[in-house]
């Protein structure tokens, strides 16, 4: 393999330069010589525990088709697309693993795919295919503005409403004859994260080695000279040494026979300092927070309620609105589209536990900032009907008097505590 083939949005040109191929693929070497894929990547602990976070919290977010009527909205389970997204989009996959490879092959591949496979009497979509990246080529013709998907292993060419595309990290691609077009297709987080990945790789390694053979490399002084037998002798013995379960025992050496370090130690290489930094830049690759990795350092309850805020905000919802909109254009006809829509229920993770939404939500309608009917939007209720305003109402009002007559009563109990004395 070439080093060039570190680069994805590798393209190929097709019979007519009017539409060009890309090709999926993920490999290379980083700068330490390390050969990453994303199996390797994925055997770095805060890599794999970040791809994991995002996708896990993005699968078991509420998945809704709603529908829109007027001023109001409600659920809508009624539709036949419903229960497949809801709880089982295909016979191999629950809602939950369905979203979670979406999300996970779209950080490791730079795109992901699900075919939706239709009712070919009514067209209607009735359950989805995962397609692996590797299977999937993007066909495009620039001229015409179209856009297609080669189904590598039967050769079928699919309309790009046949599937759904998660992309991350989309970059500009230029096509045979020069032009060109952006955001067509993602990159894999592992290409950029690659020499990082490497470093840390690289890092294990040592440290396995060193734990392995119990010792630092280095190099046997030896006061005068040696014949042949004794020269054999002593090198089969330290082979022994190093070998042997018995390595971080501590050798005997022949008198006069010197051993001089010559490698790093992991505390002179600073090996833990370096995993840490590594670490911290995998968080910031994937937009992790790395408390999330076990990194408790100067850590709090309230400084990670924070942060787990900002997550929901910066990390996951760009990912799940990408979800929204990719499933809205592709699985309603263009009638459905103006009023059912597909969300998933990001409010409650992105505004902390329910207190603190209560207690916000107090303090908008106190001040006057928000009607109790845009507090129930932002918890996905519908507006009160005439009835339930006029009991709310009704209590406001009772409230208001019973806060009266306690008031009126402690003036009273005032006064007559002054009179007394």
């Amino acid at each position: 393999m070439g080093f060039l083939q570190n680069i994805r949005g590798l393209f190929s040109s097709s019979n007519t330069h009017n539409s060009f191929v890309m090709s999926n693929g993920v490999y290379g070497y980083s700068m330490s010589g390390e050969s990453i894929t994303e199996q390797d990547a994925l055997k770095v602990s805060a890599f794999f525990a970040g791809i994991k976070v995002i996708s896990e919290t993005v699968a078991s977010l509420p998945l809704h088709i709603y529908a829109e009527n007027g001023d109001s909205r409600e659920i809508y389970r009624k539709h036949h697309l419903y229960s497949k997204l809801h709880d089982n989009p295909s016979p191999l996959y629950t809602k939950f693993e369905f979203i979670q490879l979406l999300v996970e092959l779209a950080y490791l591949y730079g795109d992901s795919y699900a075919r939706i496979i239709r009712d070919k009497r009514t067209n209607k979509p009735e359950r989805f295919k995962m397609l692996h990246p590797y299977d999937v080529d993007i066909i495009v013709d620039h001229i015409n503005d179209l856009l297609y998907y080669e189904y590598k292993p039967t050769g079928e060419k699919l309309n790009y409403n046949e599937v759904i595309h998660i992309k991350r990290n989309s970059h500009s691609s230029k096509t045979s004859d020069g032009i060109n077009l952006p955001g067509i297709a993602g990159t894999s987080v592992i290409d950029y994260a690659r020499d990082n990945l490497g470093l840390i790789i690289s890092t294990e390694r040592f440290g396995s080695q060193f734990f392995k053979t119990g010792h630092i490399k280095g190099v046997v002084e030896i006061p005068g000279s040696l014949t042949k037998d004794q020269a054999k002798d002593l090198k089969a013995a330290l082979d022994y040494i190093k070998t042997n379960k018995s390595s971080h025992n501590t050798p005997l050496l022949p008198p006069g026979v010197k051993y001089v370090q010559v490698g790093t130690s992991p505390n002179d290489s600073q090996f833990n300092e370096t995993k840490r930094q590594c670490y911290l830049e995998i968080g910031m690759f994937l937009r992790v927070p790395v408390y999330k990795f076990g990194m408790l350092e100067n850590s709090s309850f309230s400084s990670n309620e924070q942060q787990e805020i900002e997550f929901i905000k910066d990390t996951i919802q760009p990912i799940v609105i990408m979800l929204e909109q990719e499933f809205n254009r592709k699985v309603f006809t263009t009638e459905e589209q103006k009023h059912l829509y597909v969300k998933f229920n990001v409010d409650g993770r992105l505004r902390g536990d329910t207190k603190t939404r209560a207690e916000y939500y107090r303090t908008m309608r106190e001040i006057g900032a928000m009607t109790a009917d845009e507090v129930r939007a932002l918890e996905n209720m519908n507006k009160l009907t005439p009835e339930q305003k006029a009991e709310l109402k009704e209590e406001q009002a009772n409230k208001i008097r019973y806060q009266g007559k306690d008031s009126k009563t402690t003036e009273k109990e005032e006064k007559n505590e002054v009179k007394d004395e």
